[in-house]
């Protein structure tokens, strides 16, 4: 069962006061996606992960987090461009904005994760195009976040490898995927890591853009 409440949030930039929406509980049930979206009832909360002030855009996990000095940054034509940008869902773009403070801050995992949280946005909302661009966003941070030692996934490079190759296969980069595929599988000695990658490969034969779970490779 997911619970919420609701709160009184104080912007940390402007100090514009609002009622957010604030998780509680939640659970889940199933198998996660191969990109890592979990499974019901979680996965319903992806908008529960970020706050937008209606004062000034700041865009965060939770308003207080930020401070004054990141005004300029708020106020640039760069960001309110996206914070507006009509190509992407609203939801997708709070995420896009934060990520790009994230990235600001030199903290480039978080900045990884917002990305994939827009991309999981644009997919509820059935924007293909701008769930590509998100995913593509997504796994050039990860390739960054891996080079200046703040992984996202912290099972390992194996872990991250599968990663890159589903954001890439479902924005229609296949051949980029087999490439990190080929790659990957001759150091890769974990079993389910894989499977992963062999099923991938199946998929990206196939040409098959398409969601999957960690349960579909398991029933392969």
């Amino acid at each position: 069962m997911t619970t919420m409440q609701v709160c009184t949030a104080t912007c940390g930039v402007c100090g514009f006061e609002q009622q957010v929406q604030v998780l509680t509980s939640t659970n889940a049930f199933g198998s996660p996606d191969l990109d890592l979206r979990p499974p019901p009832m979680e996965r319903e909360t992806i908008a529960l992960k970020i706050q937008r002030c209606d004062g000034c855009g700041y865009c965060a996990a939770s308003l207080h987090e930020g401070s004054p000095q990141m005004k300029s940054m708020i106020e640039s034509s760069e960001y309110q461009l996206q914070l507006q940008n009509p190509a992407f869902p609203d939801l997708a773009n709070s995420f896009l904005c934060g990520a790009m403070l994230h990235e600001a801050a030199g903290k480039l995992n978080q900045a990884a994760i917002r990305l994939l949280y827009a991309a999981w946005a644009c997919d509820d909302c059935g924007s293909t195009t701008a769930a590509a661009h998100c995913r593509n966003a997504a796994e050039a941070m990860i390739v960054r976040t891996n080079e200046s030692g703040q992984p996202v996934c912290q099972q390992g490079d194996g872990a991250t490898d599968c990663l890159r190759v589903d954001l890439l296969r479902r924005a229609g980069r296949g051949a980029d995927a087999r490439k990190i595929i080929s790659a990957a599988l001759p150091k890769i000695t974990d079993d389910i890591l894989r499977k992963v990658l062999k099923f991938q490969a199946a998929l990206i034969k196939r040409r098959d853009m398409g969601c999957y779970t960690v349960s579909d490779v398991v029933r392969e």
